[in-house]
C-alpha cells in the first residue's frame, strides 16, 4: 500500500511580501517629504499653526501599515490541500464501478451511513448529495463534473459538520496495467475557523485515508 500526502497552508510569498514592503516604504517618504513641504509653505496661516505633523504622520503610518498586512495576507493566503493515491491489485473498471455511484458513498466509505440524492441526477453535473455520517453528522456536496470515460468525479462540498469551506474535491481511478489500479483522491480547501487548520488538514486526511484503506480491502 502507497501513499502520498501533500500539505501546503500558507504557504508565504517572502519576493511578494518584500516588493509590497519597499513600496509601502517609498510612498511613506514621498508623503513625508510632501507633507513637510506643504507644511513649511503655509505656516504663515494662522490656522495652520494648529496643524499637527506628528498626528498626520502617526495616520500616515497607520493606514499605511495596514494596507501592507491586509496586501500581503491577500497576495500570499493558499489554499491547503491534501493528496492520496492507493494502489488496489483490480483493475480499474472493477474499483470505479465500486466508487462511481455519487448516489452510495457508503458503498465503500465506512464512515457514512446513507447517501440521499436530493436534487438533480446520479452521475449529472448539478447532482446534489445528502450524507448521513454513522454518528450522525450530515454533509451536503454538489457534483461538479463526472467523467465516466476518465473515470473520474469533481464534486464541493455545500455546508455540513467537516472543519472546512471552499472544499474541492477530486477522485478518479487510473489503470496500472490489466489487472491493477492507482485510486487519486485529492482536494482544496480553508479551514472553517481561523487557527483551526491543522483540525480541518487532520480530518480530511483521516477521510480519505479511511477511505481508501477500506475501497483496497473491499476490491481486493
Amino acid at each position: 500500500m502507497v501513499y502520498t500526502d501533500l500539505y501546503v497552508s500558507c504557504n508565504m510569498n517572502y519576493r511578494k511580501i518584500n516588493i509590497i514592503k519597499l513600496s509601502s516604504f517609498i510612498l511613506i517618504g514621498y508623503a513625508i517629504f510632501y507633507l513637510n513641504n506643504f507644511y513649511l509653505s503655509i505656516n504663515t496661516f494662522e490656522y495652520i499653526k494648529e496643524l499637527n505633523m506628528n498626528t498626520l504622520l502617526k495616520s500616515l503610518f497607520a493606514v499605511s501599515l495596514a494596507f501592507h498586512l491586509s496586501g500581503a495576507y491577500a497576495a500570499n493566503h493558499q489554499p491547503m490541500y491534501v493528496i492520496k493515491t492507493v494502489n488496489i491489485n483490480a483493475n480499474a473498471d472493477k474499483v470505479w464501478d465500486k466508487v462511481s455511484k455519487f448516489s452510495d458513498l457508503g458503498a465503500w466509505h465506512p464512515a457514512v451511513a446513507k447517501t440521499e440524492i436530493v436534487a438533480g441526477t446520479d452521475g449529472k453535473s448539478g447532482a446534489k448529495r445528502l450524507l448521513t455520517l454513522q454518528d450522525g453528522g450530515q454533509i451536503k456536496e454538489t457534483l461538479q463534473a463526472y467523467d465516466k470515460k476518465q473515470k473520474s468525479m469533481r464534486y464541493i462540498i455545500t455546508d455540513g459538520v467537516l472543519p472546512v469551506k471552499e472544499y474541492v474535491s477530486t477522485l478518479r481511478v487510473m489503470p496500472n496495467g490489466d489487472s491493477a489500479s492507482v485510486i487519486v483522491w485529492e482536494s482544496s480547501f480553508d479551514a472553517k475557523n481561523v487557527g483551526e487548520e491543522n483540525k480541518a488538514f487532520d480530518t480530511i486526511n483521516a477521510v480519505y485515508e479511511s477511505g481508501l484503506n477500506n475501497l483496497k480491502k473491499i476490491s481486493e
